[in-house]
């Protein structure tokens, strides 16, 4: 509840004295400050358990929170999601995750194939998409980088506003609607959706539409 701290080691893989068991399929609703405390290896696995940030909520990660299965991460307006320094967050394959508040924190946000749409803010250290699924931006995002076109090569990025990668990072199938703006500080890697030598006319081009900018240091075209 609001005006509220409370410290928990949460994990819905089994539990003992010193954990906080949870109901298969439960949502963790916040409008005070949950401290995500890890237990086991310093890791909160949350299997099929959704967290909501409320307006004036805050999530603080320390170490590191897998949400799998049918659990996801939604951050509403007014809502923050930050951690300790080199904490980690990882949404499950094709959990539907929304952003309209502040995701902050230097640690790594892997979004592991789901379905993830930010209209908010986000500022982490790395920002990875292990197993592909898409990645839409209609507000702030600013990573330092990802793993290169490993993390990228069968992810889908949509851009309507600002995404920055200050240092390396692999871009998947890319779409750039109009206005919108992509830097990256060091080496870009635009993985491409094919292995033949020549395109592949089956496959899904990157789109830039009318005044999208694309701004790199170092460009990186992979087949």
């Amino acid at each position: 509840p609001s005006g509220t701290t409370i410290t928990k080691a949460i994990s819905c893989n089994g539990h003992d004295a010193s954990q906080q068991p949870m109901i298969h399929g439960s949502i963790v609703y916040v409008e005070g400050t949950l401290n995500l405390y890890g237990y086991d290896n310093n890791k909160n696995t949350l299997n099929s358990t959704s967290i909501v940030v409320g307006n004036g909520g805050k999530v603080i990660l320390n170490g590191a929170v897998d949400i799998s299965n049918t659990g996801r991460i939604v951050v509403l307006p007014g809502g923050e999601l930050t951690g300790a320094n080199g904490s980690s967050l990882k949404v499950t394959n094709g959990a539907k995750c929304y952003n309209a508040g502040t995701i902050n924190f230097a640690g790594e946000l892997n979004t592991n194939g789901s379905d993830f749409y930010n209209n908010g803010t986000i500022n982490v250290t790395t920002l990875r998409n292990t197993s592909g699924g898409k990645i839409t931006n209609f507000g702030s995002i600013i990573a330092g980088n990802n793993t290169g076109a490993a993390d990228a090569y069968n992810c889908e990025f949509i851009n309507g506003c600002f995404w920055k990668y200050t240092g390396d990072a692999g871009i998947g199938q890319l779409t750039m609607l109009e206005n919108s703006r992509l830097e990256i500080g060091g080496k870009a890697e635009f993985a491409q959706n094919f292995t033949t030598t020549d395109p592949d006319p089956a496959a899904t081009h990157n789109v830039l539409m009318a005044n999208s900018v694309i701004k790199v240091k170092d460009l990186y075209p992979t087949n």
